[in-house]
């Protein structure tokens, strides 16, 4: 027995309604469900996963029956996934494609990189159910704000105390003998007795209120402050290097960088890890000394990243990462006889396109429809149909043969 790979699969993802997601208004309505078509419902639309992730597997509908995409890939690895997953060692598919939509701030988290998320799976999984590093990659629709990367350490704190806000904060990190430098810094916030925190935060918040202007970081502190009440995570505004980014800018968050997205909406595509390392603003587990242990505390921001356009192929975004590569089709097509064998889904973003089949059948496919390439489909096109029409592209892995 084996899989049909005569054709573009149309593949059903799964929404997440999580808290920090938008709500939108009767105006706008939240971007992922105006994608799909849905109605929003007074809901938070967080998340549309599109993988083979088994916390929130895509299906194929196959003889009217929906069969989730990890479990076919058990039973069909060669047909799905191709001969360069394969030999790479891949036995599931090798990345996970979302598109993210956030009102509020999520939560102050990295990623560990694969020897930590090897040795986390294995101490903790039910916190870290995945033995794999998660490099991923963030490509902006809307307006996007997010913060990213620590900045210079003595900047930091001179803010700090110039503010005379948080003197409770760096008071703990020298009396408790922490370095002097940005993990000394984050080690003493998490010092502070639960009992002092909610104090040096309302009266930071008070004081702030009082004045006529405000600084970037201290809006955002209040913002934060606002969603999140005394939660500690709110100080990494004044820590953390923040960025906003246009549509079709992209930035690459690699495993071990602290981020945290705020507002917007984009294309998120990553290795297939669900590892979350959490120090903040956020009601699920926090994991301060994990993220000591595994955060890159250097001081820097990723790279705001406009995509690479060739003359002869479609519009793609380069990152270090193995596990996948985005590619944004502006109004142009998608040749698999261009690409390798490899495994691919298609997100149709804007208007209408084709896709047309090695038998030569043709299918209009509409805006928020989702495809699946499997690696052995080695012909087939998608074409756009309007001025408008714009599509998503994450294939895995990354090989130039």
């Amino acid at each position: 027995m084996s899989f049909i790979c005569d054709r573009f699969w149309e593949l059903e993802g799964r929404v997440c309604h999580y808290a920090w997601g938008e709500r939108g208004s009767i105006e706008r309505p939240p971007y992922i469900a105006q994608l799909l078509s849905r109605d929003p419902g007074g809901l938070p639309w967080g998340e549309l996963w599109l993988g083979a992730h088994k916390k929130q597997p895509s299906a194929l509908l196959i003889n009217d029956q929906k069969a989730p995409l990890h479990e076919l890939i058990d039973k069909f690895p060669e047909e799905l996934l191709g001969k360069h997953c394969l030999q790479a060692g891949f036995r599931e598919l090798p990345f996970l494609l979302k598109l993210l939509s956030c009102e509020s701030a999520l939560s102050i988290q990295c990623h560990p990189d694969a020897a930590n998320s090897l040795r986390l799976h294995a101490e903790k999984p039910e916190h870290y159910p995945d033995d794999k590093h998660k490099p991923e990659i963030l490509l902006a629709l809307t307006k996007f704000d997010a913060l990213a990367g620590f900045k210079h350490y003595v900047q930091a704190k001179q803010q700090l105390r110039q503010s005379r806000l948080f003197d409770a904060w760096l008071n703990c990190q020298q009396a408790k003998g922490f370095t002097d430098d940005m993990p000394g810094l984050c080690r003493a916030l998490f010092a502070l007795p639960e009992t002092e925190t909610p104090g040096m935060l309302q009266k930071a918040k008070q004081e702030l209120a009082k004045r006529d202007r405000l600084n970037a970081e201290e809006q955002l502190f209040l913002n934060l402050l606002e969603t999140y009440p005394d939660d500690r995570g709110s100080c990494f505004a004044f820590l953390l290097n923040r960025l906003s980014l246009l549509p079709g800018q992209a930035i690459y968050i690699p495993p071990s960088m602290v981020h945290a997205y705020l507002q917007g909406s984009g294309v998120e595509c990553m290795a297939c890890s669900d590892n979350v390392i959490r120090a903040g603003l956020t009601q699920k587990h926090v994991a301060a000394e994990d993220m000591f242990k595994c955060a890159d505390f250097s001081d820097g921001s990723p790279k705001i990243m406009t995509g690479i356009e060739l003359a002869s192929g479609p519009h793609y975004y380069e990152t270090p990462a193995t596990e996948f590569r985005l590619l944004d089709l502006r109004q142009q097509k998608l040749n698999l006889a261009e690409r390798p064998e490899l495994p691919g889904i298609l997100l149709l973003l804007e208007g209408e396109g084709e896709l047309i089949n090695p038998n030569g059948s043709r299918l209009t496919v509409a805006k928020g429809s989702a495809w699946l390439r499997p690696a052995k489909l080695r012909q087939g096109e998608f074409l756009p149909l309007n001025k408008h029409t714009r599509a998503i592209y994450c294939e895995g892995i990354t090989v130039y043969s």
